[in-house]
């Protein structure tokens, strides 16, 4: 059993190197993605329980939506360093609808197993 502080700095490294995957090409299997998908849920409880010790925000045991629901998002400047592009590239193909995000105020957040999912499309 690992816990969730282990899980937050576990979750960095993990994203980092999908990453690297990612801009090789390289497709990622489906039981990496199960648990890199594990990890974040836990990292992010772990996380709104902490905010909730420390007076932060957030309750024990309860999640936000965001992190409830086990993805991360991301904006269109992480995407683009990810996809090696420019963010009005991103940008460009939420519009023509090849990449699946949503308006949050005025950025675009994009959830990083539909990023995942399109960057391996792109590949093809």
């Amino acid at each position: 059993m690992v816990d969730g502080e282990t899980c937050h700095q576990l979750e960095q490294v993990i994203e980092a190197g999908l990453r690297v995957h990612l801009r090789n090409g390289a497709t990622i299997p489906d039981s990496v993605r199960t648990f890199a998908r594990d990890v974040t849920a836990v990292a992010g409880h772990w996380r709104m329980t902490v905010q909730s010790s420390s007076g932060v925000g957030g309750v024990s045991g309860v999640t936000s939506a965001q992190e409830s629901s086990s993805h991360r998002t991301m904006g269109s400047t992480e995407v683009a360093v990810l996809a090696d592009i420019t963010p009005s590239g991103v940008r460009a193909a939420h519009r023509c609808g090849r990449l699946v995000g949503r308006k949050v105020g005025r950025e675009l957040r994009f959830n990083i197993e539909d990023v995942t999912e399109w960057l391996e499309r792109s590949s093809r």
